[in-house]
């Protein structure tokens, strides 16, 4: 469910600061820990499962991605704003590097470099791993987050997803210990942290209290997936939300949101009526959802069945360059 909080983060940072009256707008700040803590639990996740570099998972996410960035490219097109064309070639040739999507590229980082860390993290027995985790976390807190080391000095970088990975693969270790608490007690822990966070940010203690590498962000985060682990609910709502919450993201910050953010923030800081503002910020984030929910759920059955016979078309390939040679 958290992964929900990421594509509402990009919309929200981009229109509700702007709102008039100001303090409306101060309000939504109060929203800014949930958000931060999806990102840093969706990377929790990859290393509480440990994700695989295999070529089917990576053509998922590259196809996933192209698909995107072609329909945020329609959008583009469809609201009669154009791009150059460095930008539309540079955004299309390196899709990644070239993006706003800082979430992608330190995702991609990390499946890269899984087998690595896969191979590592397994070979230590749980008290060098937790050792070692202690040491990644000082170093992620008093280094990088206080200190400003540029090796992580704000979390948007590959170095705070690896970290996350290590936590999440030490929870998984740990599972059958963290839950003999009762989920409570974390959510209790989670809301304690976010209230902690609210007090430091507006406060001239610390103004990077909402950074994804603080320790309060990084104890939610881990709060609540202590939480979540410990409930067994279906439903197909939530999970339709979350299938589709990296089309969402993805569609926001393409190349139509160049167009669509400047868009929001004009309309917020407008003379429009408070109630217009909050019905477009609201519509066109379910309008977002709604039509990453249809391109994913296309995509998705698409790929199930040409997955395979593309796979088996490259290994063809390979092995054909490979006798030529």
């Amino acid at each position: 469910p958290c992964r929900i909080f990421i594509p509402f983060g990009e919309s929200r940072s981009c229109t509700f600061h702007s709102l008039t009256p100001p303090i409306i707008g101060d309000l939504f700040n109060y929203i800014n820990p949930p958000v931060f803590a999806g990102v840093d639990i969706f990377f929790l996740i990859t290393g509480f499962f440990q994700i695989r570099l295999q070529l089917k998972s990576f053509l998922r996410i590259a196809g996933l991605f192209i698909l995107f960035q072609i329909s945020s490219s329609a959008l583009l097109a469809i609201s009669g704003q154009c791009t150059s064309s460095y930008s539309f070639l540079s955004f299309f040739t390196f899709p990644f590097s070239h993006s706003p999507y800082w979430f992608m590229q330190v995702y991609l980082g990390i499946m890269i470099l899984s087998p690595l860390l896969n191979a590592g993290i397994n070979a230590m027995t749980n008290r060098e791993l937790r050792y070692f985790a202690l040491i990644v976390t000082t170093f992620t807190f008093y280094s990088c987050w206080y200190g400003g080391n540029m090796a992580n000095n704000d979390g948007y970088t590959l170095m705070q997803g690896i970290y996350l990975y290590i936590i999440g693969s030490l929870i998984s270790r740990e599972k059958v210990l963290l839950m003999r608490k009762p989920a409570i007690w974390y959510f209790i822990a989670a809301v304690f942290s976010l209230l902690l966070a609210e007090f430091i940010q507006f406060s001239p203690l610390n103004s990077k209290a909402y950074f994804y590498n603080s320790p309060f962000m990084v104890g939610v985060s881990v709060f609540l997936l202590c939480a979540f682990m410990q409930l067994d609910f279906k439903s197909k709502f939530i999970n339709a939300l979350g299938g589709s919450s990296l089309g969402a993201y993805l569609l926001q910050d393409g190349l139509f949101g160049k167009f669509f953010y400047p868009w929001q923030h004009e309309f917020a800081i407008s003379e429009h009526p408070l109630y217009a503002k909050i019905l477009m910020f609201v519509f066109s984030f379910i309008g977002f959802w709604i039509a990453s929910y249809i391109l994913t759920t296309i995509y998705n059955f698409f790929f199930a069945r040409y997955a395979e016979k593309s796979i088996s078309f490259i290994k063809n390939m390979g092995r054909i360059v490979k006798q030529t040679a």
